[in-house]
């Protein structure tokens, strides 16, 4: 039996809002992380310069954790579009868009 489009797109609803909140705990898991490697650097008495490239590479990793995050916040725009179009939300149900402006694109391109 195929898939109806109801039930796709509570599917898809469902790994989205999934997906949005992992990256939500990655980037807070992350966040302790740091945390960690900076007290314990500054509170075991070793050189201030200790732990300085995995530093380095945490913040890239956050970095890019955070354009990660918004690709999946486009993706959830992309396809509430795609639902509105084919009549699968109604007017209490509409995803409002993830607040991305053209101009915070370019900017976070740049």
């Amino acid at each position: 039996m195929p898939m109806t489009p109801q039930i796709a797109a509570l599917r898809i609803a469902r790994s989205i809002g999934q997906a949005e909140a992992q990256a939500d705990d990655l980037l807070i898991s992350l966040a302790r992380l740091q945390i960690d490697l900076l007290t314990a650097r500054r509170e075991a008495d070793v050189p201030v310069h200790t732990g300085q490239k995995a530093i380095m590479r945490l913040i890239a990793a956050q970095d890019c954790v955070v354009r990660g995050q918004n690709d999946v916040f486009r993706i959830h725009d992309s396809v509430a579009d795609i639902a509105r179009e084919r009549g699968l939300m109604d007017e209490r149900g509409l995803t409002e868009g993830s607040g991305l402006s053209d101009f915070e694109d370019a900017a976070q391109a740049a």
